[in-house]
């Protein structure tokens, strides 16, 4: 919860057999309750009351957008009450495209 301290962790590594860099993003926070939890790369979707120029529900959505644009894959694994992984997989090599003909 804001203001109650808490822990944030980021680890980094590379991912030898897969060819991919794993990035864990992990809090000791409240977690995210797991009805919410299926909804929360939706666009425009939020817990949140919307305000004027905030709360849009769009981060994630954009988030997990640039992710796959890159080939990657976004996670999200919650225990409520008790904090959440982000886990981004992304590849260390981009995939071959072939040449478009006219």
């Amino acid at each position: 919860l804001p203001g109650n301290g808490g822990r944030i962790q980021i680890k980094a590594m590379y991912q030898r057999t897969e060819e991919t860099v794993r990035i864990d993003c992990q809090d000791d926070g409240i977690g995210i309750p797991h009805d919410v939890l299926a909804r929360v790369f939706d666009p425009f979707f939020t817990t949140k009351p919307r305000a004027l120029e905030k709360n849009s529900g769009l981060g994630l959505y954009i988030v997990e957008s640039i992710i796959k644009s890159h080939h990657g894959e976004v996670f999200i694994k919650s225990n409520f009450r008790k904090g959440t992984c982000v886990t981004i997989l992304l590849p260390v090599h981009q995939p071959k495209q072939r040449k478009k003909s006219l």
